[in-house]
């Protein structure tokens, strides 16, 4: 059974012309419900980079999933994304995170205190 905010989630990139997968229904007794035990949905639209979504609700440990995130490995025209359904029930939006491009071995605090890198897979 998905969760509610993955439903939530769909939902409304679908609303927003995005083609929207997950692996809900990859088997009754399969461990593994999630894309490389990560993201829950994947989003396509033509002329957009494929956005890999991991969905959280307000309950959920985000500082070391969002450090896993971040260092996962995806080629360019990629894009990571964590979404958290905010504690305050007043608030009825996503909190919304574009997590930055994969620098190899490079540490995440060092990627954040210092210039973005430059991507040398991407052309220009």
């Amino acid at each position: 059974m998905r969760a509610k905010y993955e439903i939530k989630a769909q939902k409304e990139l679908e609303a927003d012309g995005w083609t929207v997968d997950n692996k809900a229904g990859m088997g009754r007794f399969a461990k593994n419900r999630n894309f490389w035990n990560l993201f829950d949905l994947v989003a396509v639209k033509r002329g957009e980079p494929l956005r890999w979504i991991s969905i959280k609700g307000h309950n959920s440990s985000l500082q070391s999933h969002e450090q896993i995130i971040s260092d996962f490995f995806l080629p360019p025209g990629n894009r990571k994304e964590l979404w958290r359904w905010p504690k305050n029930k007043r608030k009825k939006a996503w909190i919304k995170l574009v997590l930055p491009k994969s620098a190899g071995l490079v540490s995440s605090a060092l990627r954040r205190s210092s210039p973005p890198l430059l991507d040398r897979s991407e052309p220009g």
